[in-house]
């Protein structure tokens, strides 16, 4: 049997189009069933694992969201403290200090960032600038004191 001109290339095209849409972010972007910009962060399911407080750290926040976010009420602090950031879904990420008025970006790789923190003040307040789909996840700990 005889292929017909063009056939080969045709099948060929076809392979890659098909193997090119099996990664769940092509599949995703081709067929239109990720989230919409129009869900609100509860409609959807986080898949960033928050960062894990080290050892000899203390908890002081937690946050999790999708897209923006600004906080609502300042969070105490001691002057030293470290953020641990995470996120996906876009290129990057900017966590702002209300506060201290610094704004530092973070590449959204899916793994957390280490951002270390001095300050004069005994209160801060967060605020991340995100696109509507990019998920974000920061845990906030108090430094260890050294010995």
């Amino acid at each position: 049997m005889h292929n017909p001109a063009g056939a080969l290339p045709f099948v060929a095209a076809l392979m890659v189009g098909l193997l090119s849409g099996c990664n769940e972010a092509g599949a995703r972007a081709s067929t239109g069933s990720g989230p919409t910009t129009s869900a609100s962060t509860h409609d959807r399911a986080f898949t960033l694992e928050p960062p894990p407080v080290p050892d000899g750290e203390s908890l002081i926040l937690r946050r999790h969201g999708f897209g923006p976010d600004v906080a609502s009420k300042p969070v105490k602090v001691d002057g030293s403290y470290s953020i641990y950031v995470a996120c996906q879904g876009g290129s990057e990420v900017t966590v702002v200090s209300r506060v201290a008025k610094t704004e530092t970006t973070v590449v959204c790789s899916g793994y957390p960032s280490r951002l270390r923190y001095l300050t004069e003040s005994t209160t801060e307040l967060w605020e991340v600038k995100a696109d509507k789909e990019q998920e974000w996840v920061f845990t906030m700990v108090d430094a260890v004191e050294p010995k």
